[in-house]
């Protein structure tokens, strides 16, 4: 026998996994039940519609990311490893909100689809301001660029770029996206050798620049 938090973690377990799959819409509190094996009544009880399923999933969600970014945030490992592991955990959990269950829910509930962005929004600021803070504390970052810019850089590129609108236009996914934008932030679009010429074509010497 599950107790009833157990119970209610499968029925978002199965839940999500099925929206992922079908869609939310094509998805039936009847069908969740069968799909578990337990009774439409086990799963009124705990839930009593597919909104507050999803609702609860998210919540869930959020918690989850918040606890994994702190662990490794607090972890004593090299900046370089925290930086992969933090952008590789990011990549999936953004590429878990596509395809069908994404377009139910900018379809069918707005609200929530607005609440999960503005979250985005907030907490990948939060996350990612601290991140480059403790890049340029160990110098891994260079002191003289302007922290704020390369935060909202990352931030409307992510923002903009990993919607389900955008990515339907183009043959690349979500974790393709969240891979390379941090790629070419960190390590920018030229070659070393374009990057040498670049910079002394354009960038004044350090005594000119006040």
């Amino acid at each position: 026998m599950y107790d009833e938090q157990e119970v209610r973690k499968k029925i978002l377990g199965k839940s999500f996994d099925m929206f992922f799959q079908f869609g939310i819409s094509r998805v039936t509190m009847e069908e969740i039940a069968e799909s578990l094996g337990i009774s439409k009544k086990t799963l009124y009880k705990h839930f009593p519609n597919k909104e507050t399923i999803i609702k609860e999933m998210f919540i869930e969600h959020k918690n989850e990311i918040a606890i994994y970014v702190e662990s490794v945030m607090q972890e004593e490992i090299d900046f370089m490893d925290k930086l992969k592991k933090l952008m590789t955990y990011f990549g999936k959990s953004s590429g878990s909100l596509k395809g069908p269950l994404a377009s139910d829910l900018i379809k069918n509930y707005p609200e929530i689809w607005k609440e999960i962005q503005e979250y985005k929004r907030e907490k990948g600021l939060k996350q990612f301001t601290r991140l480059v803070e403790e890049g340029m504390k160990t110098g891994v970052f260079r002191n003289d660029i302007e922290k704020d810019i390369v935060v909202l850089i990352y931030i409307g590129a992510i923002n903009e770029i990993l919607t389900p609108e955008i990515l339907s236009l183009f043959p690349i996914s979500a974790e393709q996206v969240f891979r390379n934008i941090p790629k070419i932030i960190f390590e920018g679009i030229l070659t070393n050798e374009a990057r040498e010429i670049y910079c002394t074509k354009n960038l004044k010497p350090k005594e000119e620049i006040k």
